[in-house]
């Protein structure tokens, strides 16, 4: 410990450091890419047709690679240096700040020392010839004494109050261009390195990133591979296809062996996926029935064959990015038959949890209506389900086999039609056999949860720029009562809880609702708030004070109150803003006297101006009143900015003298107190010719409030 008072660990030298190092990395990058780029003119008249197209353009889009991530960490050095700069001016004001709270320590021990030496002469001065003081000459000694260290002590607090906010706002002001810059920094790599794997890094463990995406970007090549299989891929397919057509057991049994060698080669399997097509796919499926209904094949002996088949036909379709996974099920979806169909693919072993979501989400229509034939034998569907599900309960063996993220995964990249489809039909519990059991309902009520879990975390972790998941969960949530009676609602019921209790959550969607942005609609948010059962005043309040103890601004909060003043269709009429100024006085003073020490050291008038606002709101919960309609928000606008500023700020300066003035006026409207001082404080700032910091800052915040309320 430096024994000083103000104090920061920046080290502006280290950055320069980093900054150099990132000069000559992008340099490197800019560098190759150049080289790569044209490469593509080195191959003219030593390539020809078809392999030279490929290789050009796949050097031509490494070239672009590079130099892209030359591009965007050539900017980040000046970035850095930039930072190092801010550090060096802060770490230069701070001996100016430290000796300036020294020598109001000083001065407040001389004035002390100067009172209590002021004291004793006048003691010795007073007596009388008896040696002894009188007691009011005593007491009238006392009470000068008093009076100099009171003024004293207020003339150091008032001084080191002004250093405590003019340090705060530099720290405030360094940690806003460190999280910019740490942003920039985290944008500008190829890769995408999360926090877990820094703190490893920082805890001595090797590297564990994922750099596959560096070679999925150059998707080129993954193209050139399935294209160079592709050929095969269509001759065996249209083997299949013509030994369905001549009806022949073994031949069918022999196409399907040959595609099924393959079912473990991702390359192959994908091509094949491609190939076919979602109708391509469900077609051979018909055919197969076909023959099965016409005798000509036989499920017994077809099925270890149709298995490796579909097994490689699962492992291409699980090697789709998500996108092009959501379009293909989308796709599939439309046949009259595709729930069962989709079952039959999300049996094998090679599906991965995105097509056993589906399958899971589509339960309903798996055994509802069978592939109808006028006469003949069984066709595949439903008794390929005894082969493929021998020992195990498909609902339970796709629950085990998949996620809420594998099917967040798949609603982020659905259609607004294809969504509503997959939520009608996942929460659809009338079925082939009657009403769904409660237990496997419970399966798909899992589901359900952990994928509205895995939407809120991808809005925590969401990067600036990136599309925002809420629009998706709000559609989940919406669903949830979409064919359930209450005893399966009962089961969805604590997700819906747990997500209108997250304040991060919360937060986003109250401003999107009130900004009418992302397509949140106000009546939505309101309902969804509603059926959760959790007050919306309390929602409200708790996202206030979870933006307190994050350390957010105080002119953030106020912005957001601003956002929150405006949004009548989420509070509603009979919404009290007098229960979320309760809340955030009870427990933000609190939170922010943790961590700020002039709220810490908050004076007596001004906490007792706040308890008395508080005995006015209980005195009006117990009479079950609220504040009188016309004046409520004015009323909670004033007395939410006053809080804010003392918890950033602490006590106004005239404050306690302005309580001992007017206090017994309103000794009974305490909030009225705090709008008139307001009052003062403006005009006060308007009558000295000149800005007043402290009414700055007020103003400040107040204007956050009105410009969020106006803001349409």
């Amino acid at each position: 410990m430096s024994g000083k008072h103000f104090t920061l660990d920046v080290d502006p030298e280290g950055l320069r450091t980093v900054a150099g190092r990132l000069g000559e990395l992008a340099r490197t990058f800019e560098r190759r890419g150049t080289r790569a780029s044209a490469t593509p003119g080195e191959i003219d008249g030593r390539w020809q047709g078809d392999a030279a197209t490929a290789v050009t353009a796949e050097m031509s889009a490494l070239g672009a690679h590079l130099t892209d991530f030359g591009t965007r960490m050539g900017e980040l050095p000046e970035a850095l240096r930039s930072l190092a700069r801010d550090y060096e001016e802060a770490l230069d004001r701070l001996p100016g700040l430290n000796r300036r709270w020294e020598e109001a320590e000083q001065a407040y021990t001389d004035a002390v020392g100067a009172a209590d030496s002021a004291l004793s002469t006048g003691r010795e001065e007073a007596r009388g010839d008896d040696g002894q003081v009188s007691t009011e000459d005593r007491q009238a000694l006392q009470r000068t004494r008093d009076d100099a260290v009171e003024a004293a002590r207020d003339a150091r607090h008032q001084t080191q109050y002004w250093l405590e906010y003019e340090f705060h706002h530099t720290k405030v002001h360094l940690a806003q261009r460190t999280r910019a810059l740490g942003e920039a920094m985290r944008e500008s790599g190829p890769l995408d390195v999360t926090d877990a794997e820094i703190e490893a890094w920082r805890n001595g463990e090797a590297p564990q990133i994922d750099r596959s995406p560096l070679f999925d970007s150059l998707v080129l090549t993954r193209q050139r591979e399935v294209e160079l299989v592709t050929p095969d891929v269509e001759r065996r397919v249209e083997a299949l296809r013509d030994a369905l057509d001549e009806g022949d057991q073994q031949q069918v049994q022999d196409a399907l062996d040959e595609i099924a060698a393959h079912a473990d080669d991702p390359v192959w399997t994908e091509a094949l996926a491609r190939h076919l097509g979602p109708e391509g796919l469900q077609q051979l499926y018909l055919d197969i029935d076909q023959g099965l209904v016409d005798s000509t094949l036989w499920i017994e002996e077809l099925w270890p064959s149709m298995q490796g088949f579909n097994d490689a036909v699962a492992n291409g379709v699980s090697h789709y990015p998500d996108d092009d996974f959501a379009a293909y099920l989308e796709t599939w979806m439309e046949q009259d038959y595709g729930p069962k169909m989709w079952a039959l693919l999300a049996s094998s072993d090679s599906a991965d949890g995105r097509i056993n979501a589906a399958a899971l989400s589509y339960h309903s229509e798996v055994y509802n209506h069978s592939l109808s034939h006028a006469g003949g034998m069984p066709g595949l569907f439903p008794q390929v389900f005894h082969y493929a599900y021998p020992d195990t309960d498909q609902m339970e063996q796709w629950a085990d086999r998949s996620s809420g993220d594998d099917l967040a995964r798949i609603v982020e990249h659905a259609s607004d039609d294809h969504l509503r489809d997959l939520l009608f039909r996942m929460h659809n519990v009338q079925t082939d056999g009657g009403t769904m059991d409660e237990d496997d309902y419970r399966l798909v009520a899992e589901l359900w949860g952990e994928t509205v879990q895995a939407l809120r975390q991808r809005h925590a972790d969401l990067a600036p720029g990136e599309p925002s998941p809420l629009p998706a969960l709000m559609r989940f949530l919406e669903a949830r009562n979409a064919n359930a009676g209450s005893q399966y609602w009962d089961l969805l019921q604590p997700y819906v809880e747990d997500a209108v209790n997250d304040p991060v959550l919360m937060a986003q969607l109250l401003k999107d609702a009130a900004s009418s942005r992302g397509g949140i609609d106000p009546s939505d948010v309101r309902k969804l708030i509603d059926d959760s059962g959790v007050d919306v005043e309390d929602v409200i309040a708790a996202v206030m004070q979870h933006q307190l103890e994050r350390g957010d601004s105080a002119e953030s909060v106020a912005h957001n109150i601003g956002n929150l003043l405006r949004a009548d269709d989420i509070i509603s009429e009979d919404f009290q803003w007098d229960k979320v100024v309760k809340s955030l006085i009870e427990s933000g003073i609190s939170a922010a006297a943790a961590r700020n020490p002039v709220t810490a050291a908050l004076s007596g008038p001004v906490m007792g101006v706040l308890n008395g606002v508080l005995d006015e709101l209980k005195r009006m919960e117990e009479l079950d009143q609220a504040w009188d309609d016309a004046a409520e928000e004015n009323a909670a606008q004033q007395v939410l900015a006053f809080t804010l500023y003392v918890q950033h700020y602490g006590e106004p300066e005239g404050f306690e003298e302005f309580v001992r003035t007017h206090g017994p006026a309103y000794e009974d409207d305490a909030s009225q107190l705090v709008t008139r001082f307001i009052d003062q404080m403006r005009d006060q700032s308007r009558a000295g010719g000149q800005t007043d910091p402290e009414w700055l800052e007020m103003e400040r915040l107040l204007s956050a409030m009105n410009t969020a309320r106006d803001d349409q």
